[in-house]
């Protein structure tokens, strides 16, 4: 008897499956805004991110920004839902950092509905106004 009840408390626990563990944001992810502009959105394995809108690119590895050098690296936390996505951003020879807060939630993993505050405050929830949805296409 003891070792039906073990197993009966054993099989749902090792049967547990996350998803978000298997999250993988790595790619180029394409999406228009409400002005109908086309932009990437670019997450590379060495945890750098780029953005590219109308041709104009932010972040990666190095890139300028009003005559200053800088980067831009993210920051995945997958164990909470919604997922958390932070851009930082940072200028070379200073200690300055500029953070971007999102939360994601993905239909597939390919599309993925990105949402911010366009400042330093994470949102709590997805609504027009702050949520873009990207495709990766790489």
């Amino acid at each position: 008897m003891k070792k039906l009840l073990i197993l009966l408390f054993l099989i749902p626990l090792l049967s547990f499956n996350s998803n978000q563990s298997e999250i993988s944001i790595i790619g180029k992810w394409q999406g228009v805004d409400e002005a109908r502009e086309l932009g990437y959105m670019i997450f590379d394995n060495d945890g750098y991110a780029t953005i590219e809108i109308e041709g104009v690119v932010y972040g990666g590895k190095e890139f300028e920004i009003n005559g200053k050098t800088g980067s831009m690296t993210y920051s995945i936390n997958s164990d909470i839902e919604p997922v958390q996505i932070d851009l930082i951003m940072t200028i070379m020879d200073s200690i300055n950092q500029m953070n971007m807060l999102f939360i994601a939630k993905f239909k597939d993993k390919n599309t993925m509905i990105l949402a911010s505050n366009f400042n330093s405050e994470r949102p709590f929830e997805f609504n027009s106004d702050n949520s873009i949805t990207l495709i990766r296409i790489e």
